[in-house]
């Protein structure tokens, strides 16, 4: 998805669906591992390396979408997952 510079939920259901079949995860588990992709780490290394100093304003904003895109959907993965 960094490659293709989107975010796409249908590929990372896929991704994470392939996963869970080879490695299994507990309820627990699986909500921890949303909360973790929920934490902005791209948007903190954006800041900390001033990517953002190399772009121009739509693509900041671009990138500033599809990160909250990102973050929604883990969440509400996490929310779906309740235990």
């Amino acid at each position: 998805m960094r490659k293709n510079e989107q975010w796409n939920e249908e590929w990372f259901s896929h991704i994470l669906r392939g996963y869970l079949q080879e490695n299994p995860l507990s309820i627990e588990q699986l909500h921890l591992l949303f909360v973790d992709l929920a934490f902005p780490h791209i948007i903190e290394r954006f800041l900390r390396k001033k990517l953002y100093a190399q772009m121009n304003l739509a693509e900041i904003q671009q990138f500033c979408n599809r990160e909250a895109l990102k973050t929604a959907f883990m969440l509400d993965e996490m929310k779906a997952h309740v235990y």
